[in-house]
């Protein structure tokens, strides 16, 4: 089999291994021969030159560690021989400036969408449930019963017919070899297989945590910022919130917060405070019957053509591994810069996956106060994580270093792949839930 090879960026000193290569294999790197010392697997780097204790190392054009040990040309690349380095980074003076790639052929194009009020446009129409503090996780819970195998929204393997297949299998007196080895039915089907009673809405989601009760104020607002975001985001028709009463997270902290996001916020909102309302079957009882109120007019909305300008994608890591930054990844970012030539939205999040191309997004900030902003973001997140007894040298899971990732600066410059080029615009609009905090 031909042993395959390939350099990222042309400053890069080491090659990434697309296949396996075995000690003596011959690769090429530009025309130069270069001979395999050790296995590598494929998804793991190798040396290009030889490097000393203290040598950079580059990948993706930028540094992503420091040689631990001497490494020879042809070497494998190790948790043991490297370790975690970036460079510093700093604000610079000149604007970015951006050729969009060639959309001519979308801008006609539409999607299907929810339109808020606001003005912006929902690609889904959800109802949400949540609590505003840990304690009400079980009603939560009680109201998901309630509410959605009746409803036509729950989906489910068929867990039960395999235990009644299995179980059959055991009143027959048949072997335990019999039972591993059975072939049992895994169709996933509808729960209530009947149709939806809101077809207009696309699901009902119960959004559960441990937070809101204890902690600091700051904790508090923090998670009611993050409800928030739930509550008026396009995807949302309308929310039932559950509180208890004593919490920190107070209903008014919600209040102030959706306001901070949606100034002429208009969905329906149904808070319940169980300490007013009395008994949990009152307060599940009228919870029900808001949230069907709701509903109903939640399933008044309907899909209508609107232009991908309207869109915003929110940008997640997914499995990392060796291959990431070079194939789905940077997919995903040509993907992006489409969308945003198109005058859609991207979200780049994951600011612990940033590290070492700080340098990279600062530059492509459209102003020095949206470079500022991701340079305080990314320090504070750092100073947290020490505080914490952990760093950014620390992010590579098992996972990641067992196929290839074995640190943190190359995991984050094959994540920041799915940013392409398109200029930074901004930098989280929503207050920073670290800053001055004891």
């Amino acid at each position: 089999m031909k042993q395959i090879v390939l350099k990222i960026h042309p400053n890069d000193s080491v090659l990434v291994a697309l296949t396996d290569l075995e000690p003596g294999d011959r690769v090429q790197n530009e025309g130069n021969s270069l001979i395999v010392t050790e296995p590598i697997p494929a998804k793991h780097k190798l040396a290009i030159q030889a490097f000393a204790p203290g040598d950079s190392i580059t990948m993706y054009g930028v540094l992503v560690g420091k040689a631990r040990q001497a490494i020879p040309a042809g070497g494998r690349l190790t948790t043991f021989n490297v370790q975690h380095a970036t460079n510093s980074y700093d604000l610079h003076a000149a604007a970015y400036q951006w050729t969009p790639p060639t959309v001519d052929q979308w801008q006609n194009q539409t999607f299907m969408g929810y339109h808020r009020s606001d003005g912006s446009v929902g690609t889904a129409n959800y109802w949400l449930v949540i609590p505003l503090v840990f304690c009400e996780n079980r009603n939560i819970q009680v109201l998901e019963e309630a509410l959605v195998n009746d409803l036509g929204y729950g989906r489910r393997h068929t867990y039960q017919q395999q235990t009644q297949e299995l179980k059959a299998l055991v009143q027959a007196g048949r072997t335990i070899e019999d039972v591993l080895q059975a072939d049992l039915n895994t169709a996933e089907q509808s729960v209530s297989g009947q149709l939806q009673l809101f077809p207009n809405v696309d699901g009902v989601k119960f959004l559960m945590h441990d937070g809101g009760c204890g902690g600091t104020r700051q904790d508090a607002q923090a998670l009611c910022g993050m409800l928030a975001g739930y509550i008026t985001h396009p995807n949302v028709a309308g929310a039932t919130v559950l509180s208890l009463g004593c919490q920190n997270a107070q209903v008014g902290m919600l209040q102030e917060e959706i306001q901070k996001r949606s100034p002429q916020f208009d969905k329906p909102l149904f808070v319940l405070e169980q300490q007013t309302i009395g008994t949990e079957e009152s307060l599940i009882s009228l919870a029900l019957r808001q949230t069907f109120a709701g509903l109903m007019q939640a399933n008044t909305a309907i899909r209508k053509p609107a232009p991908l300008s309207k869109l915003v994608i929110g940008l997640e890591c997914g499995g990392s591994d060796g291959f990431s930054g070079i194939s789905a990844n940077p997919a995903v970012g040509h993907a992006s810069d489409l969308v945003v030539a198109l005058g859609g939205t991207v979200i780049l999040s994951e600011f612990p996956e940033l590290c070492g191309v700080e340098q990279e997004l600062c530059d492509r900030a459209v102003d020095a106060e949206t470079a500022s902003r991701f340079r305080e973001l990314m320090n504070i997140y750092a100073q947290r994580a020490k505080e914490a007894g952990s760093g950014f040298d620390m992010n590579p899971s098992p996972g990641n270093i067992r196929d290839g990732l074995i640190t943190d600066a190359m995991k984050s410059a094959g994540a920041s792949k799915k940013g392409e080029v398109r200029p930074l615009l901004r930098c989280s609009t929503i207050r920073n839930p670290f800053a001055n905090r004891d």
